[in-house]
């Protein structure tokens, strides 16, 4: 346990999370003001607890605390609907990792996508991680554009 905390403290120190001071109290819970290990993790909730902010189904609401937009687009997805339905379904740290936090590019989008949207699996089409790096993409042209607009 002492190795998997330290491995997830490392990548938050290195992710923009801890650069914005986003500390571990504010997904996990606890007091962050306790001078002791116990007290400090005292009233934390663990991951398969449905009452815990870092439970899969409550990831959403967790993360929406500070990306509110971002949050309010996702609920009106797919993924979104199958979370709050179903055990199993992508959250916000599925796609993000919870500890390195990365905004994903086009690039990613096949090989993330495809972990779970593929022939194999038959979960949708299996056109659906070309679809998001081309919509991904098209994004960026968009605001390209918006941004030369804007210049002029």
């Amino acid at each position: 346990m002492r190795k998997t905390a330290s491995d997830n403290f490392q990548q938050w120190s290195d992710s923009d999370h801890s650069k914005y001071y986003v500390t571990c109290d504010t997904c996990h819970g606890g007091n962050p003001d306790s001078k002791n290990e116990s007290g400090a993790h005292g009233s934390m909730k663990g991951i398969n607890d449905a009452n815990s902010p870092i439970y899969f189904k409550n990831i959403p609401d967790t993360c929406g605390k500070c990306h509110a937009e971002e949050t309010e687009h996702f609920k009106n997805t797919m993924h979104y609907q199958r979370l709050k339905a179903e055990s199993q379904a992508p959250s916000c740290v599925t796609c993000h990792k919870p500890h390195t936090f990365k905004v994903l590019k086009a690039s990613e989008m096949i090989s993330l996508c495809s972990v779970c949207h593929n022939p194999r699996d038959q979960i949708a089409t299996a056109s659906v991680p070309i679809d998001a790096k081309n919509a991904l993409e098209k994004q960026k042209e968009f605001e390209d554009e918006l941004l030369n607009a804007k210049n002029r």
